[in-house]
């Protein structure tokens, strides 16, 4: 019984992002000038500056619109956290720490950290 209760420690110790990482990154939005409405996936969450928590793993389109300037919008990038990296060992637990760090998103981060923005003024035309 102790042995079986170790061999799963030892796995779960195993997947290093995810004792090590948060499963959300927290991205930080500043516009100029302030008051600029962000939307994530044409979700609203507020006006700037902001700072938005998203889950990691997965894509976002982040979206930044204020009356009289040009829309700005842009798509997230992942990268893998250095932290990943620590699961490759010459065992199976190193095979189950990536698949359980990838599973869960804690193997990436995301880009940017975070966003300051200078709005364009819009140009009319008469």
């Amino acid at each position: 019984m102790i042995k079986v209760l170790a061999l799963l420690l030892l796995m779960l110790a195993c997947s290093c992002s995810t004792i090590l990482n948060s499963r959300v990154q927290k991205i930080e939005i500043v516009t100029y000038p302030n008051g600029a409405t962000v939307l994530v996936n044409n979700k609203e969450m507020g006006k700037t500056p902001i700072k938005i928590i998203l889950k990691k793993g997965q894509d976002y389109y982040i979206s930044i619109n204020k009356a009289g300037y040009e829309p700005f919008g842009f798509k997230t990038q992942k990268e893998i956290s250095t932290s990943y990296y620590l699961n490759f060992h010459p065992t199976i637990f190193g095979l189950w720490g990536s698949l359980l760090d990838l599973s869960n998103g804690t193997a990436y981060n995301i880009l940017p950290y975070e966003v300051e923005a200078y709005l364009i003024e819009t140009k009319v035309t008469k």
